[in-house]
This record gives C-alpha cells, sequence and structure tokens, in this order.
C-alpha cells in the first residue's frame, strides 16, 4: 500500500488493535492490522501517524551505521555486547 508517498507493508491478524513499526536501516513501515480493519481504515490510521514515522525514518538516516570490516589490528569488534580491539598474529606456514 502506498500512503503519503511511503511504502507500508500491511500484514492482516486476528488483533485488537493496529501498530504501526518503522524499522532500519531504510525506515520500512510495517503496520499489523486487525482482520475486520478495511483498506481505507488502515490508511487513515497511517495518514494520522505520518509525522511521527517520518521522524523515524529521519532518525534512521542519520544514525551511524557499521563500516565495512578489513580484518586489520587496532579494528574495533563487538562480540556479545562489548567492544574488543583486534589483534592480527601472522604466523608462517598458516
Amino acid at each position: 500500500m502506498l500512503v503519503a508517498g511511503i511504502s507500508v507493508d500491511v500484514q492482516r491478524k486476528d488483533i485488537k488493535n493496529l501498530h504501526v513499526g518503522v524499522y532500519p536501516p531504510a525506515g520500512r513501515v510495517r503496520v499489523a492490522a486487525p482482520l475486520r480493519l478495511d483498506d481505507e481504515a488502515v490508511r487513515l490510521a497511517v495518514i494520522s501517524r505520518l509525522g511521527w514515522i517520518r521522524r523515524q525514518q529521519a532518525a534512521f538516516t542519520q544514525q551511524d551505521r557499521q563500516s565495512q570490516r578489513e580484518f586489520v589490528s587496532g579494528e574495533s569488534h563487538y562480540f556479545r555486547g562489548r567492544r574488543y580491539r583486534l589483534e592480527v598474529i601472522e604466523r608462517p606456514g598458516t
């Protein structure tokens, strides 16, 4: 579904309330809608939240992205939520 130039992925579920989510990295918009709501009601709900959706998408575009890893000494890597500095040890014959 396209709403105000924003592509919206609508998933219909056996739920009570409508849920709108914006997901990184590109700011993809997903709506979980109750089975009883028609497309027009979903469209109106998305339109009412357009300001919030655009703010979330802008925040995602401003976030730093993890750079491409080169696996050289001194490079930082995250493992189980902690940052570690990489030390490359070269051995002959390996």
